[in-house]
């Protein structure tokens, strides 16, 4: 007879403890700035929460009009830029949570490229031997992101390549991202901020306001 058999109420006892610890790992969801929880396909704007510069805008990585181009802000601090809309992998999702991996897709209207205008990583154009990677809009797939709270409602947006190969609910949580930065560069008399990985200068933190739509009477 075995006398080590674990009797049924510590069992019971233990499968509850179990389902408790695993209810209280909650997700967060990402939250504009009126404290809304960022829902998929409506336009926001992407604000630093800094204000050493304006909301997002689209620049050709030269002084020229050659496509593709290249995720920036606006050097007017006043600006709200352009809209975005964000698309979760499981696309179930009715919010975006800080574990929804996602394409982020700019609003903007440049009709001289013809390219779908989802954000991905490219290496810089410039060529200057730094191996940095900017987030440039178009191309044949969307590269995927996530946010990470910062705390008080500030954000990081993160680059999570291995996102790639999960499916629907099946996200990994030991995925390793990278912080998205910004990068200060001087083209000519024009000063452009980009937007891209291996920052010199500061990752970037943001907030996030919704697009007020105009009605329809």
């Amino acid at each position: 007879m075995n006398n080590n058999k674990i009797p049924s109420h510590v069992l019971l006892s233990t499968t509850i403890t179990l389902l408790l610890l695993l209810s209280s790992a909650t997700v967060d969801n990402v939250l504009d700035v009126d404290g809304n929880p960022l829902v998929p396909g409506i336009k926001y704007y992407i604000l630093p929460a800094t204000q050493n510069y304006g909301g997002l805008s689209l620049k050709p990585r030269k002084n020229t009009n050659t496509c593709p181009f290249y995720v920036s802000f606006e050097k007017n601090k006043a600006s709200l830029g352009h809209a975005v809309t964000f698309t979760p992998k499981n696309e179930q999702d009715s919010e975006i949570t800080t574990s929804s991996p996602l394409q982020i897709i700019s609003q903007a209207d440049y009709g001289r490229c013809e390219l779908t205008k989802w954000w991905r990583l490219v290496a810089d154009s410039a060529n200057d031997g730094s191996g940095r990677l900017l987030v440039v809009t178009g191309g044949p797939q969307s590269d995927w992101f996530r946010m990470r709270s910062a705390g008080n409602g500030v954000y990081k947006i993160v680059y999570c390549p291995d996102d790639s190969n999960s499916i629907g609910n099946l996200v990994k949580d030991d995925v390793v991202c990278a912080d998205l930065g910004v990068f200060n560069k001087v083209d000519g008399d024009v000063e452009k901020w980009f937007l891209g990985m291996r920052s010199e200068k500061w990752v970037l933190l943001v907030k996030f306001k919704k697009v007020d739509e105009p009605q329809i009477l």
